[in-house]
């Protein structure tokens, strides 16, 4: 059974019919499968899966059924592909402007691509590409020099030349090569150089054709002296530096700050050395070597001071006790110096000469004694130097004269200032008044020498 059929029958009990059945069976076609066979020319003809002959030079599409006893037939929609194998080739050729290139007999002067298919055998085909490139001449560069007078003229035959400048000429040929110039036409200019040595004071402006120049500078400058001649002038220009000039200011400290020249600020307390340059709109710098001096007023003067023997001289705490001569020197203020000369003399003490008559009981009765602790028993003549602290040295010559007809018990004097020594007390007797000299007994601070 390959065809579809259906089938019928029913269930009976005792000779009645109770059910009826039927059931078909169809038959479906294959699926459609797709496939394909790239093949040679060699590989034909051929059996397809065992049951299908393709041909030689079968190439195409086929429906082909498949059988296989007691299984399902297979359905192929096949194609058979002619396998073929392309060989590609390229060729290229370049040929300068100009030149032609000839293909088939036909004539090319520009760049152009060509295919060739050429089948080599059933199965081989051969794909040849032949591309032409035509290249731009290359530039030649050419330079010439002329005068004015040489316009015009013909270049290479080809181009007319009427002024200086640039130009390009394109030669072209029957099937050559193509020339392309680039042409520059220069002038031929005949020059002559000159030189301008210019010495200008620092501080001024040298001005030429416009150009201001401060500095040492070195100009280029060029003059048509006709249409072919060209004089370059080199102008060097040089500045002198200014002359030193010495200066010195006397000073104040009142005087500064002080504007220097109308120009440079001297400060307060500026002495020293400076190195000032004064600028002039257009005209020379002025360069000064200044010294700032401090103007300082000295006051002179001398002190001459004469001091008897034993006294102390004391200046500003120092002691003196000498001969001596010594400067001071100070400020009075920023502006004003004392120097002071002191000049101080101790005159030696003059000899005092003195008398006294003493009673012959006062001289036995041990009651006059000299200072030394020495006592005069006898008259006689003795000499004392009496030194007291800051007081003037005394010298004395004492003549001591004994009374032997006198019983005072204080001793009388004839004349004005004599000195007496009684108890250990120093006194000047003046008339018939007795008054102390010292106001007190006489201790360490008063040396006697006799």
């Amino acid at each position: 059974m390959e065809t579809d059929t259906l089938y019928t029958y029913d269930r009976q009990w005792n000779g009645n019919v109770l059910d009826v059945y039927s059931y078909q069976i169809s038959f479906t076609a294959p699926a459609e499968q797709y496939d394909t066979l790239y093949v040679r020319s060699s590989d034909l003809p051929l059996l397809y899966r065992d049951q299908y002959t393709i041909p030689a030079d079968g190439y195409g599409a086929y429906g082909i059924t498949i059988h296989h006893d007691g299984k399902c037939d297979e359905h192929y929609l096949l194609h058979v592909e002619h396998l073929k194998t392309t060989i590609h080739t390229t060729i290229d050729t370049t040929l300068c402007q100009g030149r032609i290139f000839t293909h088939n007999g036909k004539p090319y002067k520009e760049d152009v691509s060509f295919v060739d298919s050429t089948w080599i055998n059933i199965d081989t085909l051969s794909i040849s590409t032949l591309n032409v490139h035509f290249s731009a001449p290359e530039i030649q560069y050419d330079t010439i020099y002329c005068k004015t007078n040489a316009f015009p003229f013909r270049y290479r035959s080809k181009l007319t030349i009427n002024n200086f400048g640039d130009y390009e000429l394109l030669i072209q040929y029957s099937n050559a090569c193509n020339e392309l110039y680039h042409l520059h036409v220069g002038h031929a200019i005949t020059y002559r150089t000159s030189t301008l040595d210019t010495t200008v004071c620092q501080g001024q402006v040298f001005e030429y054709k416009g150009i201001q120049c401060i500095s040492d500078t070195l100009l280029l400058d060029t003059v048509d002296i006709n249409a072919d001649t060209r004089e370059v002038i080199s102008v060097y220009v040089s500045f002198t530096a200014p002359e030193v000039v010495y200066d010195t200011l006397h000073l104040y400290s009142t005087d500064l700050p002080l504007l220097y020249r109308d120009q440079y600020t001297i400060l307060a307390d500026g002495y020293g050395d400076y190195d000032i340059t004064i600028h002039h709109a257009g005209q020379c710098d002025e360069r000064y070597l200044l010294h700032v001096e401090h103007m300082v007023d000295v006051y002179m003067n001398s002190i001459d001071t004469t001091l008897c023997q034993g006294r102390i001289f004391e200046y500003e705490g120092i002691e003196y006790t000498t001969d001596t001569t010594f400067w001071d020197t100070a400020w009075v203020n920023v502006d004003l110096r004392k120097s002071v000369e002191v000049t101080v003399s101790f005159t030696a003490p003059e000899m005092e000469y003195d008398s006294v008559v003493v009673p012959t009981a006062d001289l036995q009765a041990e009651y006059y004694y000299t200072l030394a602790d020495t006592y005069i028993y006898t008259e006689g003549t003795y000499f004392y130097e009496l030194l007291q602290h800051n007081e003037c040295t005394r010298h004395i010559t004492l003549t001591v004269i004994e009374d032997v007809t006198s019983g005072l018990a204080n001793p009388q004097v004839s004349h004005a200032a004599r000195l007496v020594i009684i108890n250990g007390m120093i006194f000047v007797q003046n008339g018939q008044d007795i008054y102390t000299l010292l106001g007190e007994k006489i201790t360490d601070n008063v040396i006697i020498k006799y």
